[in-house]
């Protein structure tokens, strides 16, 4: 005699599916998600393919999220950016994004990557939030208004607003020198 099957989610209205995966998915707070920690999706979407594809959406569209960026690796997110995009009916990904202290040094490298990323796609790529109390002042500053450069600049292609930005980031670095470190 051949055993039956349980219960299935898949057997229930879907009214009342996707209000479990309302119950499931949807958290009270803001997501974080840190360059080094667990940032996986809930178990309940691995469950099945059709659960994912019913569920997915739900998850993405109705939790709000926020990102770390450690030493500046803002384009680190962008796939993740492109897939909340993907799931949100806007199509935007705008998230607040903080940038860790690191010593109180910028990561040259890991910033010009951001930064071209947020200039191909502003709709998706991560901009770090204004109020972002990691960094020094100086560092927040210099940051908040490169991607201000960026932003301001969107029509123009990367090798010339790249030209900018690195006089801006010369001229910076010249004032810290003459003045020393500012905090």
């Amino acid at each position: 005699m051949a055993q039956q099957a349980g219960p299935s989610l898949l057997g229930i209205p879907p009214e009342l599916r996707n209000r479990i995966y309302d119950e499931v998915l949807v958290q009270p707070r803001s997501i974080s998600l840190r360059y080094h920690g667990d940032n996986k999706q809930p178990p309940l979407l691995s469950v099945c393919r059709a659960i994912r594809s019913e569920a997915i959406g739900i998850y993405y569209n109705d939790n709000n999220f926020f990102l770390e960026a450690c030493k500046c690796r803002g384009a680190f997110w962008l796939p993740f950016c492109k897939l909340l995009a993907k799931y949100r009916k806007d199509g935007k990904a705008k998230l607040p994004t903080y940038i860790c202290h690191h010593r109180g040094y910028l990561d040259e490298d890991n910033l010009w990557a951001w930064l071209k990323a947020y200039h191909q796609d502003m709709d998706v790529a991560p901009c770090p939030d204004h109020a972002t109390e990691r960094l020094t002042r100086a560092s927040r500053n210099l940051v908040v208004r490169m991607f201000g450069v960026v932003k301001a600049m969107r029509e123009k292609k990367w090798g010339k607003v790249k030209k900018v930005l690195g006089s801006f980031f010369e001229a910076v670095g010249m004032l810290e020198e003459m003045r020393g470190p500012m905090a």
